[in-house]
């Protein structure tokens, strides 16, 4: 009974870890970028909590042509249905999210586009 570990495929002898564009530091402004965007809409930066650590209770982020004052959640639910917000998600990256929507399609974003985070609100 079982399955054997070769039928879901070649032994694997190397783990390669992926290789994120650095976050850019200018003045007050973090650049960085979206590193993927999940099944459910939600665009994942390569912003990490440390990153974010210094902001309070918002992130002001520019997303292509738009700029944006978010709320830095834990939960979706502190915000409304349909609404935007930025939370750090289960691999310690800054995610901007809508509350039961698709944040990538409703900002038009996709892998590899540039993100831009602003200390002062």
């Amino acid at each position: 009974m079982g399955v054997k570990p070769s039928d879901f495929g070649p032994e694997i002898r190397e783990i390669v870890t992926p290789k994120f564009a650095e976050v850019v530091e200018k003045g007050k402004r973090l650049i960085g970028e979206v590193i993927h965007v999940d099944s459910f809409g939600n665009i994942i930066t390569n912003f990490t909590a440390e990153h974010v650590e210094s902001f309070k209770d918002y992130v002001r982020v520019r997303l292509g042509n738009k700029l944006l004052k978010l709320k830095l959640c834990k939960a979706y639910a502190e915000v409304e249905a349909q609404k935007p917000l930025a939370i750090i998600g289960s691999h310690d990256f800054l995610e901007i999210s809508i509350n039961m929507g698709n944040a990538a399609q409703f900002f038009g974003v996709k892998a590899g586009d540039l993100v831009t985070l602003y200390r002062s609100l």
